[in-house]
């Protein structure tokens, strides 16, 4: 068969199949000054989320720059003096991030089960390695924020795949964790989403239809179940 008429399966990276803890490694390097200064630690971290989110939706930066800038803009905000160190050791720990327990097995199951695999994630083309080697699966395609010059949830960076891949929609699922930045985005884009709600958090039926599961086993099952026959 060839490519054109492959199923694939293109997923979110970060949260989704690497354990992106990135506030345990914010709280490691900001938590002493936050203590010493009497910040609410919990508040920097909430205000820290939404920073990211607006900092990814406007024009493109490399994303090792977004995690510096952002971090600094938090600090600032909440009055933590900002040290140079602690982006060198943000992005020190981004690297260090390891799979999900289930990604391995999940993955090669779906493997095995004939489709093709796809990474779209908000990285750098020379970040993105590092987590692509410690996944230990052979993609088919790896698209970052930096070959789309755009992330997600900006639709430009989901037509930047489509364009690559270059088969009918009805054919690519995309499968994700981040609800604000993969499932709301894709709607009405003509694949089949999967919600990979490692987090149990509720969704809306206003974005649907996306089928739901807890992890890439949920998901194997749920290709093995709609795709028989």
């Amino acid at each position: 068969m060839s490519d054109a008429r492959r199923k694939l399966i293109s997923f979110d990276c970060y949260g989704t199949l690497i354990r992106f803890d990135l506030d345990g490694a914010v709280r490691s390097i900001v938590g002493p000054r936050a203590a010493e200064y009497g910040i609410d630690l919990q508040g920097l971290l909430a205000d820290l989320r939404v920073i990211r989110f607006f900092a990814t939706s406007s024009l493109y930066r490399r994303y090792q720059d977004i995690l510096r800038d952002t971090l600094e803009i938090a600090c600032m905000r909440h009055g933590i003096p900002y040290d140079e160190r602690f982006g060198d050791e943000l992005i020190e720990a981004v690297r260090r991030f390891e799979p999900f327990g289930d990604v391995h097995a999940g993955l090669t199951r779906l493997q095995e089960m004939g489709y093709q695999l796809a990474l779209l994630t908000n990285s750098d083309n020379d970040l993105i390695p590092h987590h692509v080697k410690t996944l230990g699966i052979d993609f088919d395609h790896v698209f970052t924020a930096e070959d789309a010059r755009a992330y997600k949830p900006r639709k430009q960076a989901f037509e930047y795949m489509f364009r690559i891949v270059d088969r009918p929609r009805e054919l690519l699922t995309h499968a994700a964790q981040g609800w604000e930045y993969d499932i709301i985005p894709t709607a009405g884009m003509g694949v089949r989403r999967v919600w990979i709600n490692r987090s149990r958090l509720p969704g809306n039926p206003r974005f649907a239809p996306y089928h739901e599961v807890a992890d890439t086993h949920g998901l194997a099952d749920l290709m093995a179940e709609t795709d028989r026959g």
